[in-house]
């Protein structure tokens, strides 16, 4: 089932879904406003 899900992309639907949702009940704006990206070449 969770291949299936997968497949069809409902699996990332869901996680995003259930990300907003942590997201506002911490008080925070659903979706985030701000990336930082930090690398190291080495």
């Amino acid at each position: 089932m969770v291949t299936v899900w997968r497949d069809r992309g409902l699996w990332r639907q869901i996680l995003d879904q259930l990300r907003r949702l942590i997201r506002v009940a911490a008080g925070r704006d659903a979706e985030p406003s701000l990336l930082m990206v930090d690398c190291q070449v080495v």
